[in-house]
C-alpha cells in the first residue's frame, strides 16, 4: 500500500526558522527606532511634522477662504510663519475639527498634536491588551505594534493615523461586546474613521457577520455626522473638489505630485509589474533613475488587477461565511476584524506603511496564531513582520538592488498575515461547534 509522502519540515527546524525571523525583525525594528531617535534629537522634540502641515494649513485656509480648501492658495498667516502647505485630502468636515489649530503657532500646535498622539497610543495599547486572550498573545501583539516602524513614522510626521487607529480599535472592541448600545457605538466609530480613510469601510461586513443591526444604524448615523456638516457649513464647491481629489488619488494610485512607487496595494504592485521605461524616484532628497521592464503584456494589467481584488474579497467573504457562528466569541470578532483589515490593505487602491497603525487590531488577530503548534503557517507571522519592517529600509538597499518588485515587501508581509488568519479560520471551522458549545 502506497503512503502519502510527508513534505513537512522537522519540528526543530521550524522552531529555529521562526526564532531567526523574530530576531531579524526585532533587531531591524530597534535599529530603525534608533535612527529615528537620532533624527528627533537633531530637530524639534515633536518630530518633523511633514504630514501635520496639511492639517495646520487647512485650519488657516478655512478662516481665510473656505472655498479654497483643496486649491493651492497663499495665506498671509502661513507665509509669516514660513509654513509650506501640503495638499489636504480628507473630507471637508474633518477640516472643521482642525480649525482650532489656527489659534496656535505652528510649533506650538505641532507639540500639542505630538502629545495627543502619544496619549492616543497609550489608549490603543490598553485596548489591544484587553482584546488579547492571554499573556503570550499580548506580549507578541504589543511588541509588533510598538516596534513597528509605521507607528513611529506616523508620530514623527504628525499623521492622523494614531487617532484613526484608536477609532478602529475602539470599534472592534465594542463590536465584541453584547448589547445594542455598544453595537451602535462601534458602527459610529467605523463611519467616522471611514470618512477619513475609506478603506476602513470594509468593516461594514462585520454587520451581517455579527448580526449586529444596531451597528448598521451606527454606521448610517456616523456617515451623516462625517459628511453633512461639511456640506452645510462650507461652500458647495468644496465638496465637489473633495470628490474630484478622492477620485483622482484612487485612480492614479499615488498622492498629488508623487508616484505609485511606495504604494503597497495589490493594484500598485501590478502597476509596477507591468510598467516599462525609466522611473525617477526621490529618496532622501536625491533623485534615482530606474529602468523598468514589463513582466507581462500590458493588455493584461486591468484583468489581473481586478481579478486579484475580486479573489481577495470573495475568499475573505467565504471565510467569514464559514465561520459565521464564531461571532459570539471575542476571539472570533477579533479574527474577523483582522482578516477584513488585512484584506482592505491589499485591495484598496492606496496603501501606505502607516495604514498598519490604522489597522491596529490586526496585530492581536495575527498574534493569536502564535498559540498554534510550530508550522510553516506560524513561521509566516515573524516573516510577515520582518517584511513590513524591511520595507522601511528601502532607501538604503534600493540603491544596491534596484528592483521595483522588491519595493513591495510590505505588500508581501500583509499578504502573508492574511494567509495566516485564513488558515487559522479554516482550522477553527473544523472544530467550531465544540468551541461554541463549550463557551455557551
Amino acid at each position: 500500500m502506497m503512503t502519502r509522502p510527508n513534505f513537512a519540515l522537522p519540528h526543530h527546524l521550524l522552531v529555529w526558522i521562526e526564532r531567526l525571523f523574530w530576531v531579524l525583525a526585532f533587531a531591524t525594528s530597534i535599529g530603525f527606532i534608533a535612527v529615528k531617535l537620532a533624527a528627533w534629537r537633531a530637530g524639534d522634540i515633536a518630530g518633523g511634522g511633514d504630514d501635520f502641515q496639511a492639517y495646520y494649513c487647512a485650519s488657516h485656509i478655512l478662516r481665510h477662504d473656505p472655498g479654497a480648501l483643496y486649491l493651492p492658495i497663499v495665506v498671509p498667516s502661513l507665509v509669516a510663519q514660513q509654513v509650506t502647505c501640503t495638499p489636504y485630502l480628507y473630507a471637508p468636515t474633518i477640516a472643521l475639527f482642525f480649525s482650532p489649530l489656527a489659534d496656535f503657532s505652528f510649533v506650538d500646535a505641532r507639540r500639542i498634536w505630538f502629545a495627543g498622539n502619544l496619549t492616543i497610543i497609550a489608549c490603543i495599547v490598553a485596548l489591544l491588551w484587553g482584546m488579547a486572550s492571554d499573556r503570550l498573545v499580548r506580549r507578541y501583539a504589543l511588541a509588533m505594534f510598538l516596534l513597528s516602524p509605521a507607528l513611529w513614522d506616523a508620530v514623527y510626521l504628525g499623521q492622523i493615523s494614531p487617532l484613526l487607529g484608536l477609532l478602529v480599535v475602539g470599534a472592534v472592541w465594542l463590536s465584541t461586546r453584547s448589547g445594542s448600545l455598544p453595537g451602535f457605538a462601534a458602527g459610529l466609530l467605523i463611519a467616522v474613521a471611514g470618512g477619513v480613510k475609506p478603506f476602513i469601510f470594509i468593516l461594514i461586513l462585520l454587520v451581517p457577520w455579527c448580526r449586529r443591526w444596531s451597528m448598521a444604524m451606527g454606521i448610517m448615523a456616523g456617515m451623516v455626522c462625517i459628511f453633512l456638516p461639511g456640506f452645510l457649513l462650507l461652500p458647495l464647491a468644496t465638496s465637489q473638489q473633495y470628490v474630484e481629489v478622492l477620485l483622482w488619488v484612487n485612480s492614479s494610485f499615488a498622492m498629488p505630485g508623487g508616484t505609485n512607487f511606495w504604494n503597497q496595494s495589490a493594484m500598485a504592485f501590478w502597476e509596477r509589474a507591468f510598467q516599462s521605461g525609466e522611473t525617477v524616484v526621490n529618496l532622501q532628497g536625491q533623485q534615482y533613475r530606474f529602468m523598468l521592464s514589463s513582466l507581462l503584456p500590458h493588455w493584461l494589467l486591468s484583468p489581473v488587477k481586478f481579478a486579484t481584488v475580486a479573489a481577495m474579497l470573495l475568499t475573505t467573504s467565504w471565510a467569514l461565511f464559514r465561520l459565521r457562528s464564531w461571532h459570539t466569541q471575542v476571539a472570533g470578532g477579533v479574527w474577523a476584524a483582522g482578516l477584513l483589515l488585512l484584506c482592505a490593505l491589499i485591495v484598496t487602491p492606496l496603501t501606505w506603511n502607516h495604514y498598519l497603525v490604522i489597522g491596529a487590531p490586526l496585530f492581536v488577530a495575527v498574534a493569536e496564531s502564535i498559540k498554534a503548534s510550530p508550522s510553516v503557517w506560524r513561521v509566516l507571522i515573524p516573516a510577515g513582520f520582518f517584511l513590513t519592517v524591511a520595507q522601511r529600509g528601502a532607501v538604503l538597499w534600493l540603491q544596491i538592488f534596484p528592483n521595483p518588485m522588491l519595493i513591495s515587501l510590505l505588500f508581501f508581509g500583509v499578504l502573508a498575515w492574511w494567509m495566516v488568519l485564513l488558515q487559522r479560520g479554516f482550522a477553527i471551522s473544523r472544530r467550531l461547534p465544540s468551541i461554541v458549545t463549550s463557551n455557551a
